[in-house]
């Protein structure tokens, strides 16, 4: 009676269902497989990039917190769906099963606007760490009644007192004009309103050791009576976009040190008025004993003595102090009452390199999300031809070698996308 139910192949159907079922996860775990190597020979690249030349350190987009939850609950539900299949409960199976599909669509919902998110930050798919073209004193600077603005990287100062939120926004408005809302450079008449009440253009030049300053006249700027380059009205329109879309040095937005750092062959650098250094260090209760060094800021004299800092005899408090010993020409700084000693400025040569630098570490980002993104829309696939089977009844008990299978690809690009998360949660801020 037993060969009735055997086969042309000779198999028994229970022989056969586990035949089919080692078939099927055999192909799911070489397709994986080539997937896992295809992501473990491009996180290698980001490990290769990262030690070799300059790289930016970033702060991940707080949406791919939010996917990275999504994708593990629904890992969650599609787990508690084969339960409910080998328990017979066709209903629960299709509220999984359609729970899961939600929580993915969510999933790459949440991914865009991670993308999203790395675009507002400045980190574009291809881009400069260096705001190349139009960087702010490179070849213009702004005025405020006549003196410099100063832009250290991060804040705005004149005469060393810096310029308050509200101060910065007025000093966008008025260069707003010259960009207008466009991306590229358009040669039109310029809109300065109150030129030179406060803010003007100045014009850097070897030629002179402070900024030209430039005259308007019938929406056009002049120097010395000649009208500007069209050269230089092009660099004009990219330091006005940097300072209304605060790239007025980096490519990046935000602030250094909290929202993004640069490293140097895997070595983060500080970064002090526009200019990058090695990593500071800290210094001992004698090195600090030992140092004296005058300073002049905001019209004050400070004397640096004995581990204190003194303004017209008296002992001051300050914080985020920088100061230069004259004498060696080091660098130090305080902060929260720690001192430290500048690390060696970067060189001509390394200078060079970093104006050229692309940031790799975003388009890496791009990349391999991307990438991850169109793996799941074959899982999108997979569970809709689940949904549809466990709407039909397909899976019970007794049948569910599908549902396990396509179970084992879901939870598997669920895994590598908090492999991902936490590979770049190591090599970011």
């Amino acid at each position: 009676m037993a060969e009735d139910f055997v086969n042309e192949q000779g198999y028994t159907p229970e022989e056969e269902k586990a035949r089919r079922e080692r078939t099927l996860k055999l192909i799911t775990i070489l397709f994986m497989g080539a997937i896992l190597m295809l992501f473990v020979g491009l996180i290698s690249a980001v490990i290769v990039s990262k030690m070799d030349g300059f790289w930016v350190n970033l702060k991940l987009p707080s949406a791919f917190y939010w996917s990275t939850l999504t994708i593990l609950l629904s890992s969650l539900t599609f787990i508690v769906g084969k339960k409910f299949a080998q328990s017979n409960n066709q209903g629960g199976l299709k509220a999984m099963i359609s729970s899961t599909l939600v929580l993915g669509m969510g999933f790459m919902y949440l991914q865009f606007q991670g993308w999203k998110q790395l675009v507002e930050s400045g980190n574009m798919v291809t881009g400069g760490i260096y705001f190349d073209k139009g960087a702010y004193g490179d070849r213009f600077v702004l005025l405020s009644e006549g003196a410099e603005v100063h832009f250290d990287g991060d804040k705005y100062t004149v005469e060393g007192d810096t310029l308050n939120e509200k101060q910065v926004e007025e000093l966008k408005e008025f260069i707003n004009p010259i960009c207008l809302n466009d991306r590229k450079f358009v040669n039109h008449p310029y809109e300065l309103m109150d030129y030179e009440a406060p803010y003007s253009i100045g014009l850097v030049s070897k030629s002179s050791l402070k900024p030209i300053p430039l005259q308007f006249q019938d929406g056009k700027l002049y120097n010395d009576g000649v009208e500007v380059s069209l050269t230089d009205r092009s660099t004009l329109f990219a330091f006005a976009f940097g300072i209304k879309n605060e790239t007025a040095f980096f490519g990046m937005r935000g602030k250094y040190g909290e929202d993004f750092t640069v490293s140097l062959n895997g070595e983060v650098l500080d970064f002090i008025d526009r200019k990058l250094y090695f990593p500071s260090f800290e210094l001992n209760e004698e090195q600090i004993s030992d140092l004296e060094a005058k300073h002049f800021e905001g019209g004050k004299e400070y004397i640096i003595k004995g581990g204190k800092v003194y303004s017209e005899g008296e002992v001051v408090k300050v914080d985020d102090f920088h100061f230069e010993n004259s004498k060696t020409g080091v660098d130090y700084y305080i902060l929260n009452d720690i001192w430290y000693q500048v690390g060696e400025e970067i060189s001509a040569g390394q200078y060079n390199k970093f104006y050229q630098a692309s940031n790799t570490a975003s388009s890496y980002i791009y990349v391999l999300s991307a990438m991850h993104g169109i793996h799941i829309l074959f899982g999108f696939g997979l569970l809709l031809v689940l949904l549809v089977r466990s709407f039909k009844g397909y899976y019970n008990s007794e049948h569910i070698v599908g549902l396990k299978v396509g179970g084992y690809f879901w939870h598997f690009l669920g895994v590598l996308w908090i492999g991902l998360f936490f590979f770049w949660m190591s090599i970011t801020i």
